[in-house]
């Protein structure tokens, strides 16, 4: 048995090979060979070695299933207690690049796994149904539904894939109806005077047509420009909108009464960690900060990476903090999960799944440095067209903001100066940090934060930045949270009271920067906490209001309970208004349209092969049972009708059999009166292939109606799964056995 299954299994290993590197038209480089190539052919080496050990379907799915595990672990590294944890992420972030990618998509250590996951499915699948369940045409449906999927996706070297896999289909096929009539079976197509293969091959023909045509088909789908699975209304991808705007939630966050650890950050050093950069300044509502990113680019996937020498290594562990916001120090320059969202103007990363709660990622990050006095004398540089949007402002901007922005920055013609001379305005001692402070709702609310000089870090961050743009300097709001507590392993614990808003600005020479935040650094939740941050310019003692031993209690109504932008509590803004990112298709894939068809095509293939398994069991029974005037025809026919539709309900007996002891032995062992008429084809049977004299006239047909009658009762002793089993088998699951019996599940419990 081994000697003859040893070719069957190189072909089918052979075949998974080619259905392996059909992959490679939709992945953009080679790195998915070797995985896939590896997760086509150990399956069947575990399946030819377990055969030889046990015949247990069960045991050879579990040592199957061990054999995955261990390969998958070899890939993503040395097991240890972290292995399960970077196995998810990785699966995650291969999903991520799969939903919202276009093909090609890169071969990530994700996507390439979820396709060894794949690859290895179809290769056990259809090891299992070649040898276990002795199938033949019916073993390749595994394989060639995977290629018509990718083929579905991608026409990229669709020509070598698809002529080795028929080649590989064709020597599989060949092989294994060899094995199989060596164990006594009666192919589909073969009649008493020989084998007929026009089924076969009408098949094999009809298959690879499939796949040409869809090959063809695909890249003329509706919607070809879209990624491979698009958004179905679930505001997961590639466009989000806030349910809650960042100041909202920011200003909410600092109100709970209760500390709260959000997020854990392991770094060598502290940083701001920034959620997102509100980058546009309108008069609605007395005045407010937004972001809005979408179309030509705006939106991307991916950083640039890798980071350049210096940069911050942060390790991420998300708790309960909401929303889809990844916290990462600014600049970010490389991420660790695939498909991560950003926003190219400002680097904010925005996660594709439901919510950043539970994710650990890492990010790589330029921090801004002191600027040196030749650094700071070349900011004087003009600003460029592409970054004059930062500067605009509605002319609605009360006369005396603009009348004290003009007063702070007057003599100084070098924007680092004045950059640096707007934050010493508001830490010159006379500004009160304040977390209960009543805040006006109209569009006198930065004039009256100036006026009264308290507020907390939304405020300040806010009208700072709209004072820097009145100066000319390009600015934008950051929400996020100041560095938390660390620990004695290096790891800074960040909770609610951390939460933060500043200012940033870009300067030339310098780039963006944060190193201008106004808020004063009490010990407030929500003060300013900026490592290494630079002194201020004629600053004298600050006046901070008291620090609370508790949590600070709303007496009066906190900052318009939903802090906007206009730096000094301007009316809510409307849940998920105050901030938009959407990313912009980008070509490849397939649309919601062309999915539908694609699905109806996987339909359309699976109910084509049920009709064809069903027709080639009526063409096998119509044509044994036309055999035209030869009575030993008719017999023989009958009689190989019966044998095939014992074995397929699952019946198994020893070879060495005769068919009268095989008529015998049913008896007792199949209730219903399956023994008398299998008895009487039998000697039938037994007469006309060994007897002298041939079979009388009319035997043929009583052999027939002895047959019909065997099918009645067998079918009357199966339970409902084993007739719907049996009904769309093309091959016997009864398994010929030297030891003994095989019987399939029955009504009757009696043996």
């Amino acid at each position: 048995m081994a000697t003859r299954e040893l070719p069957v299994s190189v072909a089918l290993a052979a075949l998974s090979a080619t259905v392996a590197l059909a992959f490679g038209a939709v992945f953009t480089s080679g790195a998915y060979v070797g995985p896939l190539v590896g997760a086509a052919l150990l399956p069947h080496a575990i399946g030819w070695i377990t055969r030889r050990w046990t015949r247990s379907g069960t045991r050879g799915a579990a040592i199957a299933a061990v054999g995955l595990v261990v390969y998958t672990v070899g890939l993503i590294g040395a097991p240890g207690p972290a292995t399960a944890s970077r196995l998810v992420d990785r699966l995650q972030s291969g999903w991520t690049v799969v939903e919202h990618g276009t093909v090609p998509i890169p071969a990530t250590s994700g996507t390439v796994l979820l396709a060894v996951l794949v690859v290895w499915l179809v290769a056990s699948l259809t090891d299992t149904l070649a040898f276990r369940h002795r199938m033949s045409v019916g073993a390749l449906a595994p394989a060639m539904m995977t290629v018509i999927g990718v083929r579905a996706w991608s026409t990229r070297g669709w020509v070598p894939s698809t002529v080795g896999f028929g080649v590989a289909a064709v020597v599989f096929l060949a092989l294994q109806h060899q094995v199989l009539l060596g164990q006594s079976r009666t192919p589909v197509g073969q009649t008493a005077g020989g084998y007929v293969p026009r089924l076969l091959v009408t098949a094999f023909i009809t298959g690879v047509a499939a796949v040409l045509i869809g090959a063809a088909v695909a890249p003329a789908l509706p919607g070809g420009g879209y990624p491979i699975f698009r958004d179905l209304g679930s505001g997961i991808g590639g466009s989000y909108q806030a349910k809650t705007p960042p100041e909202v939630s920011l200003g909410a966050a600092l109100q709970r009464g209760a500390r709260q650890e959000l997020f854990t950050v392991r770094a060598s050093q502290p940083a701001y960690w920034r959620q997102t950069a509100l980058d546009t300044y309108s008069d609605v509502a007395g005045g407010q900060w937004t972001l809005t990113a979408s179309g030509n680019g705006a939106v991307g996937q991916n950083l640039p990476g890798p980071a350049p020498t210096g940069a911050l290594h942060q390790t991420y562990r998300i708790g309960p903090l909401g929303e889809r916001w990844m916290p990462a120090a600014f600049e970010p320059v490389a991420v660790s999960r695939s498909g991560t969202l950003v926003v190219r103007a400002s680097a904010t990363l925005v996660t594709s799944q439901p919510s950043v709660d539970g994710l650990t990622y890492t990010v790589d990050s330029r921090l801004a440095e002191a600027a040196t006095p030749a650094q700071r004398a070349a900011t004087a540089a003009p600003v460029p067209p592409s970054l004059r949007r930062y500067v605009a402002l509605p002319t609605s901007v009360p006369a005396d903001v603009r009348a004290k922005t003009k007063q702070i920055t007057q003599g100084l013609t070098n924007p680092y100066d004045q950059a640096a001379a707007l934050r010493s305005f508001f830490r010159d001692g006379s500004f009160a940090y304040d977390l209960n402070v009543v805040l006006a709702d109209d569009g006198s609310a930065m004039s009256r934060f100036l006026r009264d000089r308290r507020g907390f870090c939304v405020q300040f961050a806010t009208t700072y930045a709209v004072m820097a743009r009145l100066a000319g300097i390009p600015a934008r709001v950051a929400i996020g949270f100041t560095p938390g507590t660390r620990d004695a392993k290096g790891t800074y614990h960040v909770t609610n009271y951390d939460s933060h808003a500043w200012p940033e600005v870009w300067l030339a020479g310098l780039g963006w920067t944060d190193q201008f935040d106004p808020t004063p650094a009490t010990s407030q939740p929500g003060a300013s906490h900026l490592p290494g941050e630079p002194p201020n310019v004629g600053a004298s003692t600050p006046r901070f209001a008291p620090v609370p031993t508790t949590a600070p209690a709303a007496t009066t109504p906190p900052p318009s309970g939903t802090p906007n932008g206009s730096g000094a509590g301007s009316p809510p803004v409307s849940p998920g208004r105050g901030v938009t990112v959407t990313r912009s298709p980008t070509g490849g894939g397939v649309s919601a349209v062309g999915g539908v068809l694609l699905i109806a095509a996987l339909v359309f293939v699976g109910g084509a092969l049920t009709a064809a398994v069903l027709v080639a069991r009526k063409r096998r029974r119509r044509t044994r049972r036309r055999s035209g005037s030869d009575a030993a025809a008719l017999i023989a026919g009958a009689w190989a009708e019966v044998v095939d539709e014992l074995r397929e309900a699952g019946v198994g007996w020893p070879v060495s059999l005769t068919p009268l002891e095989l008529a015998s032995g049913i008896r007792g062992r199949i209730d219903g009166g399956i023994a008398p008429p299998l008895t009487s084809l039998a000697r039938s049977y037994t007469a006309a292939r060994y007897g002298e004299v041939s079979p009388p006239s009319g035997s043929g047909e009583a052999a027939w109606r002895d047959a019909d009658a065997v099918l009645r009762a067998l079918e009357a002793s199966l339970d409902l799964r084993t007739r719907l089993r049996a009904q769309f088998a093309t091959r016997p699951s009864g398994q010929p056995d030297p030891a003994g019996w095989s019987l399939p599940r029955r009504r009757s419990t009696k043996v």
